[in-house]
């Protein structure tokens, strides 16, 4: 991963610039001003409009600040509305016109939305791990899927079998033709492409439950967060699934789209133990490194070198710690999927590039 010449660049040249213009800054907006130019959202608004002109001045600079706003850990977009109007160095590192009031909160709503629908802030994403996540010495890759709370209707509506027929049980009559066992769960979705994984794949909110680390059972409402986290605590690819589907349904897509950066260990634990999974996981060039479940019986330990790798499956559990306590991963104020997403991509973005400059933790 080779991050270090934009750093270098940022320190030596952007930072004095910019310094000339607004004055010293500060050792927060500094972090902000590096962030931004490693992410460079605006970069995906202009590639993705159609048609003549350029996009409106303040889809950019509101981009930006959404960036600004899960990097600065805010609850809401009032809240940053307030710390722009107290920040005028803040608003000049954003891009707002000098002089010019700030758009209203309904205007930063309304462009939140259009980026959400677009994916602008996924779009993003893909682009910084094309280009920064090269590397082909990275071993791990971590799966891991975490609950996100939402404050909206839950709707478990998904159903991973598609059609039952009816038929009496027991042994068929003489002649009678049995049709084939419906194909279900992992199986029916191993065929797809990940684009069409990820428009099958149920995104309602709704209701879960599991047992938690210290071994309460939690229920909440919401959804799931899967990612695959590679070294250095860097998200290659995220998707915003139902409470309702099991994390085993989820791991292909995030397998096929790890497989295309990571040549070495797949880490996952046990709710991802399936011979379909490893399978897949094989067939990608992954080496799986899934923890046994023992479904009912006895525990059957991991091998010793394999336990061994499987402690850096805590990569991925310090990413979510990052992501709810310091990129505003638990202040979701927004309903739908697609919005709900935008707001944990932001934060997703804000974690990549600190990683990528080496201030994370």
């Amino acid at each position: 991963m080779e991050f270090s010449p934009i750093w270098r660049r940022i320190q030596r040249s952007l930072f004095p610039r910019i310094e000339d213009c607004l004055g010293p800054l500060t050792e927060e907006h500094r972090k902000i001003v590096a962030i931004l130019e490693i992410v460079r959202i605006e970069d995906q608004i202009r590639q993705s409009r159609r048609g003549t002109g350029r996009p409106p001045h303040d889809w950019l600079t509101i981009a930006r600040a959404f960036v600004a706003k899960a990097i600065l850990n805010l609850s809401s977009t009032r809240a940053l509305i307030e710390r722009l109007q107290a920040d005028a160095t803040l608003r000049r590192v954003l891009g707002f016109r000098t002089g010019s009031p700030l758009p209203h909160e309904s205007a930063f709503s309304r462009v939140f939305g259009v980026l959400a629908r677009t994916e602008i802030p996924e779009r993003t994403h893909a682009a910084l791990v094309d280009r920064f996540v090269k590397d082909p010495g990275i071993a791990h890759a971590a799966l891991e899927a975490s609950a996100i709370r939402a404050r909206e209707k839950a709707r478990n509506t998904w159903k991973s079998v598609a059609v039952k027929i009816n038929r009496k049980r027991g042994r068929p009559k003489r002649g009678e033709t049995v049709p084939p066992p419906e194909v279900s769960g992992v199986v029916r979705i191993l065929p797809m492409t990940p684009a069409r994984m990820k428009r099958t794949l149920p995104g309602d909110c709704s209701c879960g439950a599991k047992m938690n680390s210290q071994g309460k059972y939690e229920v909440w409402k919401g959804d799931k967060l899967p990612v695959p986290v590679v070294e250095g605590g860097l998200s290659v690819s995220s998707l915003l699934t139902s409470v309702a589907l099991h994390d085993s349904q989820a791991a292909p897509f995030l397998l096929k789209k790890t497989a295309r950066k990571v040549q070495g260990y797949c880490l996952a634990d046990a709710a991802y133990d399936a011979a379909s999974l490893r399978t897949l996981a094989k067939g990608l060039g992954l080496v799986p490194v899934i923890d046994k479940n023992p479904r009912r019986g006895e525990k059957i330990p991991m091998e010793p070198d394999r336990a061994r790798r499987y402690k850096a499956r805590t990569q991925a559990e310090r990413f979510f710690a990052r992501l709810k306590e310091e990129f505003g991963g638990r202040m979701i104020f927004v309903r739908g999927n697609r919005k709900v997403m935008a707001h944990l991509m932001y934060g997703v973005l804000g974690i990549l590039a600190d990683q990528l400059l080496g201030s994370g933790s």
